[in-house]
């Protein structure tokens, strides 16, 4: 079931798992805290759960190995025109 997830849920996700927030899968993938809201979204329809802490468990029940790792990505900073002030 997280091979029906695209590449970036499932990193969206391995973040998640190691207690990430949102921003801060933000600022680790480059990407706005918004679109790592829409990538969760699209994760609790695909594992049919209602919220993170579902998605997680869920995630883990399916594939407790390599899967569900620390994901090796090289943190980048995000634009200033994205950060909050």
């Amino acid at each position: 079931m997280l091979a029906r997830l695209t590449a970036r849920e499932q990193q969206v996700l391995r973040w998640l798992a190691h207690g990430k927030t949102d921003r801060e899968i933000a600022g680790m993938l480059g990407i706005s805290a918004r679109t790592v809201q829409k990538h969760l979204q699209h994760v609790y329809v695909k594992l049919g759960v209602e919220n993170r802490t579902a998605a997680v468990m869920r995630g883990l029940e399916l594939d407790p190995g390599p899967a569900m790792e620390r994901p090796e990505i090289v943190p980048r900073p995000m634009p200033d025109a994205c950060q909050a002030p």
